[in-house]
């Protein structure tokens, strides 16, 4: 009977996730989650554009003519104001067809190391006055390098966009299913006695 104080209320209750030791994020967390989600799921289609780009580029380098040149400069710099990182500096002189050029590209994928030993690595046997062979573009002369072709840092720096992917939808995953999570339904330990049907956490 409806309403009568004597009948045994029906109490529904979910599990909320904290009856098996799980915690909802709060939400300052989520929205922290949210907001770095989406840029790491944003960003590595951006960066990935750039990225296959240079790697396209040392495709196309891959058969550029060379001619000898001479090393003028060769060292590592420290570079960054906060964290120091490391990069690679040197300067080449070369000629073609007469024309006198300055270069200072080892490979496309020229980049920065967080380690001195990275970069002096990077460096390798490039000393000042040492003899090498410099690739030229024949369309441009003026862009050079000493290391063309695709190597291992070409390919390394595709995988960079997969992993911002990787990130951004797994903070995102975790969102969503921390909002939509599935409530499953529970039997209340005892029929309460008196009252109308209510809910329970």
């Amino acid at each position: 009977m409806v309403g009568d104080p004597a009948a045994p209320a029906l109490v529904i209750c979910y599990n909320d996730g904290s009856m098996n030791g799980q915690k909802s994020f709060s939400p300052i967390i989520r929205v922290g989650m949210i907001v770095w989600g989406l840029l790491f799921s944003l960003g590595a289609p951006v960066s990935g554009y750039f990225l296959f780009r240079i790697f396209l580029q040392a495709r196309a380098n891959a058969n550029w003519p060379a001619v000898p040149g001479l090393i003028t400069h060769a060292g590592v710099v420290e570079i960054g104001e906060f964290k120091p990182k490391y990069k690679t500096e040197v300067a080449y002189d070369y000629s073609v067809a007469g024309t006198a050029y300055t270069g200072n590209r080892i490979r496309t994928s020229d980049g920065e190391w967080d380690d001195r030993d990275g970069a002096i690595q990077a460096l390798g046997s490039l000393a000042t006055g040492a003899r090498v062979m410099v690739h030229y573009d024949p369309a441009d002369p003026s862009q050079s390098l000493l290391q063309p072709g695709v190597g291992f840092q070409e390919v390394a720096i595709l995988i960079a966009p997969l992993i911002m992917l990787g990130i951004g939808g797994s903070l995102l995953w975790l969102v969503t299913r921390d909002i939509f999570r599935r409530r499953e339904w529970i039997p209340p330990p005892l029929p309460i006695p008196g009252g109308n049907a209510g809910w329970r956490n």
